[in-house]
């Protein structure tokens, strides 16, 4: 999974080197919206199958100050078969399927391994308008590189609309396999690629990839500030692998539907005063539940260092991008996350974003922080939420 992870991150920073998040007229800058962070890596033995469970998912909880239901539903259905928005308790149960949970690898012989990974990030996206996503829901066998079950999406949420938009929502019929315009679209579009590509000698290569592999052309697309992202599949040496191109407005404006043009122009908007949901606070009773999670307890969480100690180990860990610092994105990154029994990190989530890049950084910072004096309360240590932000400054 961290390979998987490693070769979209620069995918992405592919995409964002071409387009910023929000157009540069944009007078808000950042899109809102709360995230909760799943980042798992479990073992699961069921007979003589071992599953190792990959699980990196940027989870929308609230965007533009909307609960985002129906993409929920959308996630819950493509991740976990069902139509629950808790996606927790929903990896619980998808995770049961795969047997009893263990922390090694057996010993012995006859064990068969499998790897099921289910990794979602968020592409980008306009303010109160729309947001895109990337989501991979993928098994493999150990001694296999080809997946035996792989389902790739990029896909756009309407939040005007609370509707998925997939390819064929957003692009013409006629470019889809079998349809009379499908081979102009697939030529014109390896011809931008060759072009693109022309100084290295391989737009002859790309023709002949587009004559071979021309039902794969193109399978999903999304929309992003300055244009549209494609993904569409390639061959080379008989194998097909998974290729993310952003096309400009511009080279795209021809092959999208009237309707989603209009859209894009259009003036609607929805949470353009974006206020981050609260909770009410949550302290201990007599008999709680050890599971629960509060806010205020006798007995604070601390870290080793105290809050300075905290925040330079933050400044330390957590990476500013070169492409983020060009973009002008500062601020602060605020995330809460949970400070368990036993000292260690756990369920990061993002209230208050600067971007997708940054956001991520901040996560990953706090994951990689060591373990805390627990809380405690009537002398007993429970599991206690905290928020630390993490600050980005241009120099």
């Amino acid at each position: 999974m961290e390979r998987t992870r490693r070769i979209l991150f620069v995918v992405l920073m592919t995409v964002f080197c071409l387009a910023p998040l929000m157009p540069a007229k944009a007078a808000k800058g950042e899109m809102k919206y709360n995230m909760e962070y799943i980042i798992q890596q479990r073992l699961f033995v069921k007979g003589q199958q071992v599953t190792l469970l990959n699980t990196n998912l940027e989870w929308p909880v609230c965007v533009a100050g909307t609960d985002v239901f129906a993409l929920r539903n959308y996630l819950s259905q493509m991740f976990f078969d069902g139509q629950q928005t808790s996606p927790r308790s929903a990896l619980e149960t998808y995770a049961q399927s795969f047997g009893t949970e263990i922390h090694a690898m057996p010993e012995g012989e006859g064990y068969q391994v499998q790897y099921v990974d289910l990794f979602l990030q968020v592409l980008g996206g306009v303010e109160g308008q729309y947001i895109s996503f990337y989501a991979l829901k993928q098994k493999r066998k150990s001694d296999s590189a080809k997946a035996e079950e792989r389902d790739l999406r990029l896909f756009t949420y309407n939040l005007v609309k609370d509707k998925v938009l997939t390819a064929r929502d957003i692009l013409v019929s006629t470019i889809f396999p079998k349809e009379s315009q499908h081979m102009e679209f697939i030529e014109y579009l390896y011809a931008i690629d060759g072009r693109l590509r022309d100084d290295e000698g391989l737009l002859e290569t790309a023709v002949k990839v587009s004559q071979s592999d021309v039902e794969a052309l193109p399978d999903q697309a999304c929309l992003l500030p300055m244009g549209v992202a494609l993904n569409f599949k390639v061959l080379s040496n008989g194998l097909a692998s998974d290729r993310l191109t952003l096309l400009p407005r511009a080279d795209m404006d021809y092959w999208m539907k009237s309707s989603i043009k209009n859209w894009l122009l259009s003036k609607k908007r929805v949470g353009s005063d974006y206020v981050t949901p609260v909770k009410p606070i949550v302290v201990p009773k007599e008999g709680d539940d050890s599971c629960t999670v509060y806010d205020l307890v006798e007995e604070m969480p601390e870290f080793n260092g105290g809050e300075k100690g905290m925040m330079e180990f933050i400044a330390k860990t957590a990476k500013y991008p070169d492409v983020e610092q060009q973009f002008g994105h500062q601020g602060k990154v605020v995330v809460a996350f949970v400070v368990e029994r036993d000292g260690s990190v756990s369920s990061p989530a993002v209230i208050s974003p600067i971007s997708p890049i940054l956001d991520r950084e901040a996560v990953e910072a706090v994951i990689a922080m060591p373990v805390w004096k627990p809380g405690r309360h009537n002398g007993q240590p429970v599991r206690t939420r905290m928020v630390v932000p993490v600050t980005y400054k241009l120099r």
